[in-house]
């Protein structure tokens, strides 16, 4: 898959790899730039065009760990990969296990994508778990590894039309959120919506593990969604949680 970020009248080709290509122009897409995505399609190279937002989205989650699909009712609140605080969709969760596919390691879901998309309604939402790299030797210690039978890359994922949620930070052996903690006894402050930033999230990881010492280490998470709006030719409206 080809990430294709337009910025200032620089076309940059991304391999999911990390190869980079940078074609600079003088003004917008030129001719020349649409000759260069004609060849690429010609060649049946899957392309994805992203602004400039998506495209530093799917950068700062590039190298993220897949751990899993599961499901949240449409109505939570902070789609969390807390179950307390949002609440799983159990009845397709359960259909997806009665087709033979269980839990992994690390109590998600290990099915393909599109099996996932094919349950998701009005009120039914498709997440797909990933943790940062940076945390690799940690999910080693809780789950082994590997985690997954069938991986994804972000970058898959969202060139699916998954969308970036968000990022958490949570208890890597239960998934004790910091938003959990905070709904029912406030002390960090979190507030009410995922973490924009990596950086943001990470400074609560050492404050949930002094005052949760039982539940340490926390990690960050990176949230995907999947929602009726991320069927193909339906409108992907921005996150307004």
């Amino acid at each position: 898959m080809l990430a294709i970020p337009i910025k200032d009248s620089i076309l940059t080709i991304t391999h999911t790899k990390g190869i980079r290509i940078k074609i600079v122009f003088a003004i917008g897409i030129s001719a020349k730039q649409l000759n260069i995505l004609l060849l690429l399609n010609h060649l049946s190279l899957p392309l994805v065009v992203h602004s400039d937002m998506e495209a530093e989205i799917a950068m700062s989650i590039r190298d993220y760990i897949f751990l899993g699909f599961d499901f949240r009712v449409g109505a939570c609140p902070i789609k969390t990969v807390d179950v307390f605080l949002c609440e799983q969709a159990e009845a397709e969760r359960e259909q997806i296990i009665q087709l033979g596919y269980k839990e992994n390691i690390a109590q998600q879901l290990d099915c393909a994508a599109d099996l996932i998309e094919s349950y998701v309604s009005s009120a039914v939402t498709g997440m797909a778990i990933t943790c940062s790299p940076n945390t690799t030797e940690i999910v080693k210690r809780v789950y082994g590894w590997p985690v997954v039978e069938r991986p994804y890359s972000t970058g898959e994922l969202l060139a699916r039309g998954w969308k970036f949620e968000g990022f958490d930070v949570a208890d890597a052996d239960g998934f004790f959120s910091v938003f959990g903690i905070d709904a029912n006894d406030p002390k960090l402050n979190v507030g009410r919506r995922l973490f924009e930033s990596e950086a943001e999230a990470q400074k609560f990881v050492v404050p949930a593990a002094t005052l949760y010492p039982t539940h340490a280490p926390f990690i960050v998470f990176g949230i995907l969604l999947f929602d009726e709006a991320c069927r193909p030719g339906e409108p992907h409206p921005p996150n307004s949680d």
